[in-house]
């Protein structure tokens, strides 16, 4: 059985791609090994590798910010191949996607665009979008949690596209006092673009097991990206609002419209006066938002689930020669 050690825990991944690796018949291993590596202790990491003899080391994002060098000397010398999932392309691109690959037996990537410059750069790219799974991303029951007419569930950032998307989206709803929540961190901190204007629209923290129920609950769930012009790349929410059959009304990006159809498998909006309408219409449509909601989980439980992306990736280690 092959064995896979991973560097966090972060519920995407052990409600996601992970887990869909495990039903796949993989053994993995979640941990919290980035916080010991940024802090500069290597032992843990040398010891779990020595007591767990992973086939592969599989390091998603950009939570390892220290002593990377320490991390590919480690894995050279106890000869454990190592894996890096780009979830953050093409935003991450030159800051760490270039420097984690070149080390990498295998990078993976949601944003096709970046395939071409990784192969120009002789790093071994595989592409794996995200999606959504089945065995986590279904419809929900109502919880009073999230009984609003519109949620936004995600945290905020400081990525430039993100920001317009929360003017185009999120605040043209909020200065007209509709009945909705933000959920999510950092969204009253201050050196931010966007700061929620009154408490009263805060509703906490989701937990990721609540998505499903959150979804089940609102009549419309809100998407807002931080990148617009990938064919592929979009935020990984859209599969898990879509899995959960949550009526997703989002931010236009290009990925969005290669993927999906507007008014059939979700809406989307580029303005303001977009976003007033749509939810106006919407409200008043109960009807229209659940057909929309089951034909967009439809189309990502066909086309968009993590047990293709898996055997996917299976396929493509052995063809890199990752595994034998």
């Amino acid at each position: 059985m092959m064995k896979i050690l991973v560097s966090e825990d972060g519920p995407f991944l052990k409600y996601g791609f992970t887990e869909a690796l495990q039903n796949y018949g993989v053994d993995v291993r979640h941990t919290e090994l980035y916080k010991s590596i940024n802090e500069g202790s290597m032992l843990p990491f040398i010891e779990e590798i020595k007591e767990y003899k992973p086939d592969l080391f599989l390091n998603p994002g950009t939570t390892i910010k220290k002593n990377f060098n320490k991390v590919i000397f480690s894995l050279n010398k106890l000869n454990v191949p190592y894996i890096y999932w780009a979830i953050d392309d093409p935003i991450e691109f030159f800051t760490y996607s270039i420097e984690n690959g070149k080390n990498a037996a295998l990078l993976l990537t949601p944003a096709v665009e970046c395939i071409p410059f990784y192969k120009k750069l002789g790093i071994n790219v595989s592409f794996v979008p995200f999606a959504c799974n089945k065995r986590y991303h279904y419809k929900g029951k109502y919880n009073p949690k999230y009984d609003y007419d519109i949620i936004f569930i995600g945290n905020n950032y400081k990525y430039d596209q993100r920001t317009k998307g929360i003017y185009k989206i999120l605040n043209p709803l909020i200065e007209r006092n509709y009945n909705i929540k933000v959920f999510g961190c950092n969204w009253f901190e201050e050196g931010y673009p966007y700061v929620l204007p009154d408490e009263k629209f805060y509703g906490g923290y989701c937990y990721y097991n609540e998505v499903p129920d959150a979804c089940a609950t609102a009549k419309i769930v809100l998407g807002i990206h931080s990148v617009t012009n990938s064919k592929t790349m979009m935020s990984m929410r859209t599969f898990e609002v879509l899995g959960c059959q949550g009526f997703y009304l989002s931010q236009y990006t290009k990925a969005l419209e290669y993927n999906f159809t507007n008014g059939v498998h979700l809406v989307w909006s580029n303005d303001a006066e977009t976003t007033l309408r749509l939810v106006d219409t919407y409200l008043k449509d109960a009807e229209s938002r659940d057909k929309i909601a089951k034909l967009g989980q439809k189309r990502c439980y066909d086309n968009y689930n993590y047990d293709n992306m898996v055997d996917h990736f299976v396929k493509e280690l052995y063809k890199y020669k990752v595994v034998r």
